[in-house]
């Protein structure tokens, strides 16, 4: 009961932060899955394909976190045609949060099997009792445009630069490139609104909490910037990644400081094969 109540609170705090309640799903766990989808960004170059991929062929379960509180599940898998590259990200509040406020969100990306040319990427979103909203982004990477569809309208045509792709698109890029040197090259990507630069840094490597016991991660330092668009609190964030050191196709941890809290989502089961150190 504690526990429930802490995390309740949790929810109203957010809520008079963002001046919003009850909170929607971009300033509670949309954060949050936008975590997943813009911390990890890299690149193996821009309008390139990922050279020496390991391309990141599992799935992987992550809790995620309000300041340290239990807050919700998100699942991030992978599939691979000799067509398609498929990426799928699926989260939600813990129930224990339902009762305040359920969130739900389902998001998946297109693209070519090289890895450089996004499809589409489209996300659902199920806030409360309101009806599901639905996001498509068409990528047109001839003309270097983007049509962004709401709920099944068209709602505008983005400018894009060559390169640029859906944030889960951008996650593949970045897991999928076996070389630092391809993982801290600038990246583009677009939420359909605005489009961003993204570039990462390694900072060091440090032993995390895996479903594998305590392995060394080497640990991301993000920097993101508003290249056209509205400003986003993401430029002002303090993000952070680890991926497993010696396999880095998996992603252990990841952080977002905002003024009103940390976000944060970390590892609980994967299909992928770790050797014992």
């Amino acid at each position: 009961m504690a526990l429930q109540q802490k995390q309740e609170q949790a929810i109203q705090r957010i809520a008079s932060r963002t001046g919003q309640d009850p909170p929607n799903a971009r300033h509670v766990l949309g954060l949050l899955f936008g975590l997943v989808l813009f911390v990890t960004c890299g690149s193996p170059g821009e309008g390139r394909s990922p050279q020496g991929t390991s391309a990141p062929s599992h799935s992987a379960a992550y809790s995620i976190l309000w300041n340290g509180l239990p807050a919700g599940k998100a699942k991030l898998q992978c599939r691979r045609t000799d067509h398609e590259v498929l990426m799928q990200l699926q989260g939600e509040t813990l129930a224990v949060l339902n009762t305040v406020y359920p969130i739900k969100i389902s998001a998946d990306s297109r693209l070519r099997a090289d890895g450089a040319h996004p499809l589409q990427y489209k996300e659902e979103t199920r806030e409360g009792t309101k009806k599901k909203k639905t996001e498509l982004l068409i990528f047109a990477s001839d003309q270097n445009t983007v049509s962004v569809f709401k709920n099944g309208k068209l709602r505008r045509i983005l400018q894009a630069p060559l390169g640029t792709v859906d944030p889960l698109g951008a996650v593949y890029r970045f897991l999928s490139a076996s070389e630092d040197a391809f993982r801290a090259s600038a990246m583009l990507v677009t939420d359909g609104k605005r489009v961003f630069e993204v570039r990462m840094t390694s900072v060091g490597r440090e032993p995390v909490r895996t479903p594998w016991g305590k392995r060394d991660a080497e640990m991301w330092q993000a920097s993101v910037r508003v290249l056209a668009g509205k400003p986003h609190a993401l430029e002002q964030s303090s993000l952070h990644a680890w991926t497993l050191y010696g396999n880095p196709a998996v992603l252990v941890k990841a952080t977002v400081r905002l003024p009103y809290g940390e976000f944060s989502i970390q590892i609980q089961e994967s299909e992928a094969h770790v050797g014992a150190d």
